[in-house]
């Protein structure tokens, strides 16, 4: 039985580069496209970032396979450290709700040594406090209490970004303890299109504010990687900033090595109907998925 569904979606010319991981053995793998057709790819011409990936987790809660993982990605992901196989051997190895690789986005998150062209990693994983949705493992439990996914469609217009903000916050709201940082996989992204991406997120923080009866976690950024020389210079001028930073990293640590998978995710009823508001956009696609058994 696959362990693992890969959902990739983007331009046909670069999801092209991505087919060979139909052929892995421990996964199977859906494509979408937008631009152009491709053989043996989803045609949805002209979709947004968000619809495209519900697109896919539709596609592959019609498999009716009870894959462990769903890991989703962009078409222009690429490994500066690690591969496919690195990738599920942890993911299979730590069990967590949710991961990531090291990226740009998260740079500062990893406990280990920046070198000029490497991440020299102390610990091999650790829980993180952020994440970033260009490559992302979700569990299928977490995919079937379907709050992280599937991505709230509504902000399209506004800004892509959105949606993905949402998603950060579900995760460190309802599995912090259980979100890892894979140290020693290491990727990028480098393309950059034109699509909406509104920064100042006043309304969605509004719309955040009337989804929860209880605070909620924004994603968080502490600057732990070592990055020599700047750590040298930051400890002449800002001793403060240095110690600070150590004492971060000394949490994290002692957080990355007391980490203990568990055999479930799923949350229970009462804790998310103590969370969210009961009139909320958020719960109603909450109780709406559960009572379908999340078959979307």
């Amino acid at each position: 039985m696959k362990s693992f569904l890969y959902l990739v979606q983007g331009t046909a010319a670069l999801v092209s580069g991505f087919i060979e991981l139909r052929h892995r053995t421990r996964a199977d793998a859906l494509f979408l496209t937008y631009d152009h057709p491709l053989d043996g790819a989803i045609f949805f011409p002209n979709s947004s970032w968000a619809q495209g990936r519900n697109r896919l987790l539709a596609e592959a809660g019609a498999i009716g396979h009870d894959y462990l993982y769903t890991i989703f990605l962009d078409d222009d992901v690429v490994f500066d450290q690690g591969n496919w196989d690195v990738l599920e051997r942890q993911l299979l190895r730590y069990r967590p709700a949710v991961a990531v690789p090291v990226n740009p986005h998260v740079r500062d998150l990893p406990l280990g040594l920046r070198l000029k062209h490497a991440y020299v990693a102390f610990v091999p994983r650790q829980p993180s406090p952020a994440t970033d949705e260009q490559l992302i493992a979700v569990h299928r439990d977490v995919v079937a209490d379907a709050l992280v996914v599937p991505y709230q469609e509504r902000f399209d217009h506004i800004s892509w970004y959105w949606p993905a903000r949402v998603q950060k916050v579900l995760i460190q709201t309802f599995y912090a303890p259980h979100v890892l940082l894979l140290n020693r996989i290491v990727v990028r992204n480098d393309l950059h299109r034109e699509y909406p991406r509104r920064t100042a997120d006043t309304e969605l923080e509004a719309w955040l504010s009337r989804q929860f009866a209880c605070s909620y976690r924004h994603p968080r950024r502490y600057p732990l990687l070592i990055r020599p020389p700047h750590e040298f210079e930051v400890l002449l001028k800002r001793p403060d900033r240095f110690l600070r930073a150590n004492a971060w990293r000394a949490y994290w640590l002692a957080r990355a090595l007391a980490y203990r998978k568990r055999a479930t995710y799923r949350l229970p009823p009462d804790a998310v109907s103590a969370a969210l508001k009961q009139d909320a956009d958020l719960f109603a696609q909450y109780r709406a998925l559960r009572l379908r058994g999340a078959a979307w």
